[in-house]
């Protein structure tokens, strides 16, 4: 199943980076889920009888792909509401992690840090202080970037609060998520299912990743109120949830969006109701046609063809 997952996961991955525009944060989403993906396959590899050692080898390696899951969670959400003009967070946060990343790689590639043993050619869970060192600080990493998107959804403006509930839903999913397979079960017995853990990921980038590769679903298109009848997209979905978010958080913003929309609509409706008026009186022979030209026209105020 750990290479089930490893699928999962790579197609997952493949599939969000590919319908994204390609930044830097979408590459950093690209990394995570690359990371959890090798987690999970070097998981199975271990399950083989590779000779000279080599079987070790997977077993040591396992920690190491998840240990750059903080410093690219910490980007991403240090950019999340500028996806086109991403920086670098503070050069501590970054030295910090790079300091935690090259102490557990230490650990990792001495065997120290693997949570596995292996014992007659079968991989046996073991724990240990290091692992779990390791596992507090990925999760408190998570947990700080928790608690910096709380606070912009109490104190940033509408947009930045609506990008902010969806990476908070996102990154709590799959942490907890994870956190249940990786750390809660191994420490009841149950650590063949800890390669479901990464599959955490799997909300995270669907909460996530929508608010920063579909970044125009929370901006302009929250003005147009056209139903696509003929041609439905999960896209029409997120701009609806995205309206009664507005609604709840900002009442008053989304009668101004409103009230705008519909002046607008009656400003277009008046001109044509003029034109109406002065086709009829210049040519009443031809004015039928001209009638279902505008009638298109008025349709195309509340539908999309």
């Amino acid at each position: 199943m750990a290479f089930v997952t490893f699928l999962i996961l790579s197609l997952s991955g493949f599939f969000f980076y590919k319908n994204s525009t390609g930044n830097s944060i979408c590459k950093a989403y690209a990394l995570m889920t690359l990371s959890s993906s090798i987690w999970a396959l070097l998981k199975f590899l271990t399950q083989f009888d590779f000779p000279y050692g080599l079987q070790s080898v997977w077993v040591n390696l396992i920690p190491i792909p998840t240990l750059f899951i903080p410093i690219l969670l910490t980007y991403v959400t240090w950019n999340y509401t500028r996806p086109t003009d991403s920086s670098y967070p503070f050069t501590f946060l970054m030295v910090l992690h790079g300091v935690a990343i090259l102490f557990f790689l230490y650990l990792a590639l001495t065997g120290v840090l693997t949570p596995f043993r292996l014992q007659n050619g079968e991989l046996i869970y073991r724990g240990g202080v290091s692992y779990f060192v390791a596992c507090f600080y990925i999760y408190f990493s998570v947990l700080f970037c928790l608690g910096v998107l709380v606070r912009n959804i109490f104190r940033g403006d509408y947009l930045l609060r609506l990008r902010s509930i969806y990476m908070f839903v996102g990154i709590f999913l799959g942490g907890f998520f994870s956190a249940i397979f990786v750390v809660v079960l191994p420490l009841a017995g149950l650590y063949e299912l800890s390669h479901w853990g990464v599959l955490g990921l799997l909300p995270f980038l669907w909460f996530s990743w929508v608010p920063i590769a579909k970044e125009h679903l929370f901006n302009t298109e929250l003005l147009d109120f056209k139903q696509d009848l003929r041609n439905p997209k999960f896209s029409n979905a997120i701009i609806f949830i995205n309206r009664c978010f507005l609604n709840y958080l900002d009442e008053k913003s989304f009668k101004e969006v409103c009230d705008k929309y519909e002046a607008e609509q009656r400003k277009i409706l008046m001109e044509i109701t003029a034109k109406l008026s002065v086709d009829q009186l210049a040519n009443p022979s031809g004015f039928r046609l001209k009638m279902n030209s505008q009638v298109e026209k008025i349709m195309n105020l509340f539908l999309r063809f």
